[in-house]
């Protein structure tokens, strides 16, 4: 975090959560510790160390400061309206590698046609728009590591999913420079659970934070340019899915059949 967003970060924790400084300790001090806690996964026994504290002050200010930040995230967080969801950003409209063949993801024409991009993890059903899988018979590639370290796609197939997967890979990205740079995300075991989902909680409210407020973060500029994303969900088999997941895949199999096909006509056709 860099030096002006955490001073920001302070000031705003002391101004409008509550945090308060105690004759020995301050607001910075405090901070500090619990960003050390949660951005490098320090235990609280070398935090006190570092800092020249007793394990049982540590322990004090982390609590401290959690419920501060996690009144900061009810602020930094909520939930979008009906409308934001529905509402197509003009960035996609104008994208000719997305638009407009998914458009169906955000808010098709007819209102029929939503749905959410999955991975292989999900079943390809109503809502769900999945990637197309490998058979024993078929590779299909899907990750887009495959994708940059190897040819162009061979068919609508892989074009379709190189696509999909390039859709996702913001969501990936997101969840990536989250756990990246709050690492006690990685390795929860020492907290009980209702600590853990109070972490959980002011973590990502201070990323909000970091990125509303536009500060320079390297952790952020480190994953936003990376290129090289592996998607990694993983495979389920057909078999595993249940004859009303299957049927009911048959309306979505259309739907993603129908993209792929106008894909790699499209892509035919310049």
């Amino acid at each position: 975090m860099s030096l002006p967003c955490f001073t920001t970060l302070c000031n705003m924790l002391q101004t409008n959560y509550g945090l308060q400084p105690t004759l020995n300790i301050s607001i910075e001090e405090s901070v500090a510790m619990f960003l050390r806690i949660c951005g490098h996964n320090e235990v609280q026994r070398d935090v006190g160390l570092r800092f020249g504290r007793n394990q049982e002050t540590v322990q004090r200010k982390f609590r401290e400061v959690l419920t501060a930040t996690e009144l900061l995230a009810c602020d930094y967080i909520r939930t979008p309206t009906r409308q934001e969801l529905y509402r197509i950003p003009e960035r996609l409209q104008v994208d000719r590698r997305y638009w407009p063949y998914f458009s169906g993801f955000v808010e098709a024409m007819d209102g029929t046609h939503k749905y959410y991009l999955v991975d292989s993890g999900y079943p390809n059903k109503q809502e769900f728009l999945a990637p197309y899988r490998s058979s024993r018979n078929r590779v299909v590639r899907y990750h887009m590591s495959q994708f940059y370290s190897g040819p162009p796609p061979r068919n609508k197939h892989e074009l379709f999913n190189q696509c999909h997967a390039s859709l996702r890979s913001v969501i990936e990205r997101t969840f990536g420079v989250w756990k990246k740079k709050w690492r006690i995300i990685s390795d929860f075991p020492r907290y009980n659970v209702h600590i853990q989902k109070r972490v959980v909680m002011a973590t990502v409210g201070l990323h909000n934070f970091i990125r509303i407020s536009n500060f320079s973060d390297a952790d952020f500029a480190d994953v936003m340019t990376e290129t090289n994303i592996n998607n990694g969900d993983f495979e389920h088999d057909v078999c595993d899915m249940d004859a009303t997941e299957l049927a009911d895949g048959e309306y979505m199999t259309q739907i993603r059949d129908n993209i792929a096909n106008m894909l790699w006509g499209n892509q035919n056709n310049r």
